[in-house]
């Protein structure tokens, strides 16, 4: 069984880019072969919706090639990423990305979003893709798939442009969402005053009616 996707994986390592085979294709482990039918373990949900849009014929045609019969694909997820709620933690890597450094509120409901950091202005590549392609979704269907969302990387590599396109399409999108921008510095000394001044139950009622947190240099808690 393991023999047959080693297989798969080396014809596959021949066709997409070194980034992309360790990004999607090296994680997945396969578990089950039975009649026409393999299961294959990948990471989380969003790693699984990515592979069916993006991969599946790949996979598909491949595994053909090896065994010689058409097989159906059941992904399914590693039984220690099943965890709820799940949060999908995304690495970013070289790919950097520049807009300009001024603030601008596009909603009374959001503080210092950049009007310059949209999607349209990313710079995808192989490094960010998934991170982006993630942002997306979030901003598409708040508060559904991949909550919370963490994104992850070295200074300067485009972190707080995709958390101000997300806050920018959702506003867009689903303008009656309470949305909140902030920086985790800001968010911290929030709370530490509520504690100090007896006011955590107005902490409490401000965020709970939040409809989707954004926080920016999240490691900063």
């Amino acid at each position: 069984m393991e023999s047959v996707w080693d297989k798969a994986t080396k014809i596959i390592q021949d066709k997409v880019t070194k980034q992309n085979f360790d990004t999607w294709i090296k994680p997945i482990k396969i578990v089950a072969m039975e009649d026409k039918c393999i299961q294959l373990a990948v990471p989380n949900k969003f790693f699984k919706d990515w592979l069916m849009d993006n991969y599946l014929s790949m996979i598909k045609n491949t595994l053909h090639s090896v065994i010689g019969i058409s097989v159906d694909i059941d992904f399914i997820l590693s039984r220690d990423k099943e965890k709820k709620p799940e949060a999908a933690v995304l690495p970013f890597e070289q790919e950097r990305n520049q807009a300009g450094n001024s603030h601008s509120s596009r909603n009374k409901n959001i503080s210092f979003l950049n009007g310059n950091y949209t999607f349209d202005r990313f710079v995808v590549g192989p490094s960010n893709q998934f991170a982006h392609a993630a942002s997306i979704a979030v901003a598409k269907q708040p508060a559904k798939n991949y909550n919370p969302l963490f994104i992850y990387g070295g200074s300067g590599l485009g972190k707080t442009h995709l958390l101000n396109a997300i806050g920018l399409m959702t506003t867009s999108s689903h303008p009656d969402l309470n949305v909140m921008y902030v920086s985790a510095e800001a968010f911290m000394n929030e709370m530490i005053n509520s504690i100090r001044y007896d006011r955590m139950s107005k902490f409490r009622e401000k965020y709970r009616n939040i409809g989707s947190l954004l926080i920016d240099d999240i490691h900063f808690l």
